[in-house]
């Protein structure tokens, strides 16, 4: 700070005293990408001179950080005393970063891979409800009922092919929070199907032991292929990681 202009570049403040220039420093201006951060030096920007600004992209005016509180920006050196017209202001342009790719839309490889042990389930759920449901050994009689043929075996294919579509779609890379629901839904009817039916043929068994009548009932394996089916399926769609906000 001086009371009469040392030099060259020094300016006048509305006190009536001289300022040193500003140091004229490298501008950094980060160019922020999808894949890497790499900052872009510009070089020094000369006294009185000022950077182009893009394009409708908003600028800012330089102070000078030793700037005393209260002092008003700059005058040019040689212009009359403090007061006169103020210096232009450099322009630094502000450049806006890139908007990202949405974290929440990149697929993730691990509900990829539930999608396909999704579909896996279902087609072991449609598979086993046209396999033997219930058993049954009278001596010389025997044989065995599918879930088809008994009905409740049609209810689980309808499950198993929603089932298989959700999980289709989730090992497509699909990120949607019904899809999820969806498979659970379709899981949560298949148990409850496998429930009921365990629980009525074992009913079943009983009623023909009291009648008298020399029948052995009992579940069969595509029942419980179903039922272990669902289970995981449901399972798996509790493990799903479905974005927050994904709908």
């Amino acid at each position: 700070m001086s009371e009469s202009a040392p030099g060259p570049g020094w300016w006048q403040a509305s006190d009536g005293n001289w300022y040193p220039p500003a140091p004229q420093t490298p501008v950094h201006v980060p160019l922020q990408h999808a894949e890497s951060v790499m900052p872009i030096d510009v070089g020094p920007v000369p006294a009185g001179e000022s950077l182009p600004a893009a394009p409708g992209v908003a600028t800012y005016p330089e102070r000078p950080p030793y700037l005393p509180p209260g002092i008003e920006p700059p005058v040019p050196a040689g212009s009359g005393a403090a007061g006169g017209p103020a210096a232009p202001p450099v322009e630094w342009p502000l450049y806006d970063h890139p908007v990202l790719p949405d974290a929440a839309e990149a697929p993730d490889p691990r509900n990829q891979l539930i999608g396909v042990f999704l579909v896996a389930a279902a087609a072991v759920v449609v598979g086993a409800s046209l396999l033997p449901w219930v058993t049954f050994d009278g001596g010389p009689v025997g044989g065995d009922s599918s879930g088809w043929f008994r009905g409740e075996g049609k209810i689980t294919v309808a499950a198993g092919l929603v089932l298989a579509a959700a999980g289709g779609a989730i090992a497509a890379g699909a990120q949607r929070l019904w899809l999820k629901v969806t498979a659970m839904i379709a899981s949560v009817v298949i148990i409850g199907v496998f429930a009921i039916d365990v629980v009525d043929i074992a009913m079943e068994a009983d009623d023909l032991v009291q009648q008298g009548f020399p029948v052995d009932l009992d579940q069969g394996y595509g029942l419980w292929m179903v039922g272990i089916a669902g289970i995981c399926a449901f399972v798996l769609t509790l493990v799903e990681r479905t974005p927050y906000g994904s709908s």
